[in-house]
């Protein structure tokens, strides 16, 4: 898992700052079944089913899945919008080396932090190895 990082609103999305973090995780199921449990999470939370653009009190995203390209209506891998989002790629340097080139991609994240265009500020509230909710 990742730190935990505080960033300013970006995309034009309104309501303050929002917390952000990265976890690889080992999963038995496909990538529809992981969407499913993700949405169930986020309507738990109180999150709307459609996503608006706007600030939700959890939103979960599937970045990559073992190597899988795809795009339909509802899910497209790798993100479609993750190389352009420094809130995104910070924590996911903290998960993976910087060297990793996502399936379908053609950089490394390493090259795709340098490109990003994304300056909304950041900054890591939370270290893992600082104690705090991860194991």
């Amino acid at each position: 898992m990742s730190g935990l990082y505080l960033s300013g609103p970006a995309e034009g999305v309104a309501g303050g700052d929002f917390l952000n973090c990265v976890m690889a995780i080992e999963w038995t199921g496909g990538p529809f079944e992981l969407l499913s449990l993700a949405r169930s999470c986020e309507r738990r939370r109180g999150s709307p089913t459609r996503k608006n653009g706007g600030a939700r009190a959890l939103d979960v995203d599937l970045l990559f899945f073992d190597g899988e390209s795809l795009e339909t209506d509802e899910l497209a891998l790798p993100h479609p919008r993750m190389a352009g989002r420094r809130f995104v790629l910070e924590p996911l340097l903290d998960v993976l080396p910087a060297e990793t080139v996502p399936s379908g991609m053609d950089r490394s994240l390493g090259e795709l932090l340098r490109l990003c265009g994304d300056r909304a500020p950041i900054e890591r509230v939370l270290d893992p190895a600082e104690g705090g909710p991860w194991p």
